[in-house]
């Protein structure tokens, strides 16, 4: 399901993973960002509920996410100055029209990025036909 204000892109996406219009890089890039947005707007009161460990605010983001039909999944990467947290989705409503528009997953990122207040690396996505997306979030540890 595509959801987003009057404007943004839904319709124009649709009719351009479905060959009915060519992609209008405009439209695309509305409706792109009004995802991000609405990631942001819908995840946001979780992650800050989570406080401002960054690992406890990517639980909460994994939670809103599971909770949202996306089966996602944190599991802990690397040590000390090289660590984070692994995030994979094992599904995502957009992941069709996506594999023909990518910055639909690159607003995704940015939105991820944009909660948890660190650059995250995305590493696979389902559009590009990987079995998951998976996401790289940096938590380092520093020695105190």
């Amino acid at each position: 399901m595509l959801v987003g204000p009057a404007g943004a892109g839904k319709t124009t996406a649709v009719d351009c993973a479905t060959g009915l219009q060519r992609p209008d890089a405009g439209g695309l890039e509305a409706f792109a960002a009004s995802r991000a947005t609405t990631i942001m707007e819908r995840y946001r009161g979780a992650v800050d509920a989570a406080g401002a460990e960054p690992t406890a605010r990517v639980g909460a983001l994994v939670e809103a996410l599971s909770a949202d039909g996306y089966a996602a999944t944190a599991r802990p990467v690397g040590v000390g100055s090289l660590s984070g947290v692994q995030v994979c989705q094992g599904h995502c409503p957009v992941h069709h029209v996506a594999a023909q528009f990518p910055q639909l997953c690159e607003a995704e990122t940015e939105a991820f990025s944009h909660l948890l207040g660190v650059h995250v690396q995305r590493l696979a996505t389902l559009a590009a036909g990987h079995h998951v997306c998976t996401t790289f979030i940096p938590t380092p540890t520093h020695p105190g």
